[in-house]
């Protein structure tokens, strides 16, 4: 259950042209799954937003730069994981990337994600 001080959580209001769209915003990602999951569950009809802070962007690049994992599977993965808790919108430094990799899928007809 979602405890209150136990992570941060944002009610912002995200302005989309032509209404606005209330959600909750979540920040501090990786160790907060299952806040996320909880949630998404108890408001289903407010979109979950998540951010994933510089400090998981920094890991995830300097981990894959050093040889410990590979980087798109990581990233991909750590992306993944919050849409399997919950998540409808996901706000990411690497979505330069992300974006290159599904133009890549696209229209390379091999290519896969």
């Amino acid at each position: 259950m979602v405890k209150p001080g136990g992570f941060f959580c944002f009610l912002f209001f995200f302005s989309f042209v032509p209404f606005c769209l209330p959600c909750l915003f979540f920040s501090l990602l990786g160790a907060y799954l299952d806040i996320i999951r909880d949630a998404a569950e108890i408001s289903r009809d407010v979109p979950i937003a998540v951010y994933q802070v510089s400090g998981e962007f920094a890991m995830l690049t300097h981990g894959a730069n050093n040889g410990a994992f590979d980087y798109k599977a990581a990233v991909l993965e750590s992306l993944n994981s919050f849409l399997r808790a919950g998540a409808s919108i996901i706000i990411t430094y690497f979505t330069p990337q992300v974006l290159d990799w599904i133009h890549e899928a696209s229209t390379h007809p091999n290519a896969r994600l």
